[in-house]
């Protein structure tokens, strides 16, 4: 996805342009089973109107309203800058009116173990996008957690879903779309189990850090790339 965007950008032949994906160290996560979690949605990323949370918002409601959902949870974490603020304001006013406070968590501390934790509670994930984005690191540690994705077929996201199988991308990026695609995995425990076990192997023979780190040097040596010798 962003070669071609930095290819057209840039005016650059495509025989110039390597294409290196962002890779994780899977030995940093640790691996929960899907079985010995509820069925719990997490959003992790900047608490954001581009990051679309106010859209997972809307789909998760959606489902609430919906017979046999009511065992649904959300946890939510993710920073945020003072532009956000009146943003998230918003979304709690949201939720609160719903009366379903209860079942939605503000997950605080996102770095560190903090993180891991985070993904020890939920079951799949969601980061509706807006647009075109290039790495999704976020899915890449959701995925090493074994915690399958549900994105939006927008930038880098559905090569990634494809290369690693640890996920499903949904076509238009609204509530509603986004709430079936949720509830298609909610609905089907066995799908989720599937593609958490399928989440993690993709990152292991896919996106491991050492292996796109190796990607990396032959792209160098291809290149022409001669290292420097050291100054004694």
């Amino acid at each position: 996805y962003y070669a071609d965007y930095m290819e057209d950008h840039m005016k650059l032949p495509s025989e110039k342009i390597h294409t290196v994906q962002l890779g994780v160290d899977p030995d940093d996560y640790r691996l929960k089973p899907v079985s010995e979690k509820g069925r719990t949605i997490g959003f992790i990323s900047r608490m954001c109107h581009a990051n679309g949370l106010d859209i997972l918002i809307d789909a998760f409601l959606k489902l609430k309203s919906r017979p046999g959902y009511e065992d649904v949870d959300l946890v939510i974490t993710g920073g945020q800058t003072n532009d956000d603020k009146k943003y998230i304001k918003k979304i709690k006013k949201q939720i609160s009116r719903s009366c379903c406070e209860d079942k939605v968590e503000y997950h605080e501390d996102f770095d560190g173990p903090g993180r891991l934790d985070f993904f020890d509670k939920v079951s799949i994930i969601s980061v509706p996008l807006r647009e075109g984005y290039a790495s999704g690191l976020f899915m890449l540690e959701a995925m090493a957690s074994g915690v399958p994705v549900v994105q939006p077929a927008v930038g880098a996201m559905p090569e990634m879903i494809k290369a690693s199988g640890g996920g499903i991308t949904y076509p238009t990026n609204d509530p509603a779309t986004l709430a079936n695609a949720l509830a298609e995995l909610l609905d089907n425990p066995a799908k989720v189990e599937e593609l958490s076990i399928a989440a993690r192997k993709g990152i292991e023979e896919e996106f491991n850090i050492h292996k796109k780190a190796e990607s990396m040097i032959d792209v160098f040596k291809k290149s022409g790339v001669k290292s420097k010798p050291q100054s004694k």
